[in-house]
């Protein structure tokens, strides 16, 4: 690394790839009333307009934060019993919207915890820790 100033260069993706994927929006559990609500994910989504989409072949996967915040002083009885109709009513008030806009796919979006993705990943501790060497090679 040189010891010039870096510079971050955030850029528009003007077309998605011409092949399957998915987006994944990571939910803060502390934002998602404000801004990280079903209406304002909704108005991120939108910039993935129908004009950028090459084919319906892009999904949208949902991460829920909850188990992030169980390093706390809460006990994590009443975390889970704060977070979960937080996270239902979110996913609830999200399918509400999208059932109101035709061109998107239900099926293509998913809604997980944080604790699923840990479960259905199948390597997790090692590509968590490759991941760390990426971050810190940055």
């Amino acid at each position: 690394m040189s010891n010039n100033k870096l510079i971050n260069h955030f850029f528009d993706i003007n077309k998605l790839p011409n092949e399957e994927g998915i987006l994944i929006f990571p939910i803060s559990m502390s934002r998602i009333s404000n801004s990280q609500s079903a209406k304002k994910c909704w108005e991120y989504i939108k910039i993935f307009s129908p004009k950028k989409i090459i084919k319906p072949l892009v999904g949208l996967n949902f991460i829920y934060g909850d188990y992030l915040y169980f390093n706390s002083d809460e006990k994590a009885s009443i975390l889970k019993n704060k977070f979960m109709p937080l996270i239902l009513s979110h996913k609830n008030e999200f399918l509400k919207i999208l059932s109101k806009n035709p061109f998107y796919i239900k099926q293509s979006f998913s809604f997980t915890t944080w604790n699923q993705v840990l479960l259905e990943c199948k390597d997790f501790t090692n590509l968590l820790g490759k991941l760390k060497i990426f971050y810190w090679r940055m």
